[in-house]
């Protein structure tokens, strides 16, 4: 058969290479290769292990024995229900009114809301769940850049201080305009201040509590080391912990860009491919993808099949000896020739098999008229061998050969034969 030609394969590499062009040139228009810029908002997802996510603070939680469930669906009444803390820590994504409704009637109904960030509610409960006008946050000069801050000795004593001696946190933002501690809210409680402000505080609404953190990169992975921002946020946690009427405790995943959103296929991109986890995800897909074409595709010049031939029963035979022989196993098959040939024996000389030795010789000494100790030799040396399991190969020819002597006078040279 003449020699197949190569121009199906420089058609399959042609098309790849279109194929890869047209990526490129998508990836390039879309701006995936660009810089993003810094002002860009975290993503303070626990499923992250860039410096602005939480992976870090979610093992934590885990370690101390309080976990945090992830729920990754909008919210609603039945599934805050399963929840008595929850955590809404920088939201990407816009609450719908629905969402609103619940998560409003959920707080008080005696539930505790742990958040950062605007969570961009509208309508009749705007006022309750915004930052109030007192406590506005306030941007300053160098607010993306870390700075360590110390406890003044006056905020020691509020609930979220204890243990914690030095902060460190990406923005200067507080609760209050100009830095000021006071409040205007009677219902407000001061919960942890450092020396640019009040950073956390608490209000009730209802039976339950809303905790507002004017920033939450002390619990981002590439902060978390620093100072004492892990004790910070133990705390938090532990003081939500305290306020609430259960231990069980979430963490919203839905509105940073995680869940099934059928409608929102920029914030699932953005989450994929604003991340290092997101495009080693993408660069092993189309690894993988090459790789399953690569496999796919038979290289070289097509045979025709080849008629295969039967193997005959004495190649079989022969085949087992070589596998019995390459393995050592001379002891085995030993043992099973000598079983079979004694069995025969015995039954020729009238005997049960579990006759002995010199029954059998003597037997067969009978019926050849031979000399019955050269049968009883042959059969001893076989049990023998046996016995003490070492075999061989030159003793397994010889007692294999003696057996077949002893065959051929029994078998083929007696005088009964017919």
């Amino acid at each position: 058969m003449p020699a197949k030609s190569k121009r199906s394969d420089y058609v399959i590499l042609a098309v790849l290479g279109a194929c890869t062009t047209a990526f490129l040139a998508l990836a390039v228009g879309l701006g995936w290769f660009e810089d993003r810029p810094r002002e860009a908002p975290p993503i303070r997802t626990t499923y992250s292990t860039n410096p602005q996510g939480t992976m870090a603070f979610w093992m934590l939680m885990n370690q101390l024995g309080t976990p945090l469930q992830r729920l990754r669906q909008p919210f609603s009444g039945e599934l805050l229900q399963s929840v008595d803390v929850f955590l809404v820590i920088d939201p990407i994504e816009d609450l719908t009114p629905e969402e609103r409704a619940c998560l409003e009637s959920w707080v008080e109904g005696g539930g505790v809301l742990v958040h950062s960030g605007r969570l961009r509610l509208q309508g009749e409960v705007q006022a309750d769940f915004d930052i109030p006008a007192p406590w506005r946050r306030q941007s300053y000069q160098g607010a993306d850049q870390a700075r360590t801050t110390s406890v003044p000795p006056d905020a020691a004593s509020l609930p979220l201080s204890r243990d914690v001696r030095t902060v460190r946190l990406n923005s200067r933002r507080t609760l209050l305009p100009g830095g000021t501690g006071e409040s205007h809210d009677p219902s407000a409680v001061r919960l942890f201040m450092d020396s640019e402000g009040l950073r956390i505080a608490m209000r009730p609404l209802g039976s339950g509590r809303i905790i507002t953190m004017s920033d939450s990169s002390f619990m981002a992975n590439g902060l978390l080391e620093h100072g004492d921002n892990c004790i910070l946020a133990a705390n938090v946690v532990a003081c939500a912990a305290g306020q609430a009427r259960g231990v069980r405790m979430a963490y919203d995943e839905y509105h940073l860009g995680y869940g099934s959103r059928p409608t929102s296929w920029g914030a699932l991109w953005a989450a994929l491919c604003g991340s290092s986890a997101g495009w080693a995800m993408l660069v092993a897909a189309i690894s993988g993808l090459l790789y399953l074409v690569l496999r796919g595709r038979r290289f070289g010049t097509r045979r025709a099949p080849q008629r295969t031939r039967r193997r005959s029963k004495l190649e079989y035979v022969y085949s087992v000896g070589a596998t019995y022989r390459a393995s050592g196993a001379h002891c085995l098959a030993l043992r099973l020739i000598y079983h079979w040939f004694r069995s025969r024996c015995a039954s020729l000389a009238r005997l049960p098999q579990a006759a002995p030795v010199d029954s059998i010789a003597a037997g067969l000494a009978r019926r050849t008229g031979k000399v019955r100790q050269s049968y009883q030799d042959t059969l001893r040396e076989c049990e023998r061998a046996l016995a003490e399991r070492d075999v061989s190969g030159r003793s397994l020819i010889v007692l294999l050969r003696r057996m077949g002597q002893m065959e051929m006078e029994i078998f083929d040279g007696t005088r009964t034969r017919k």
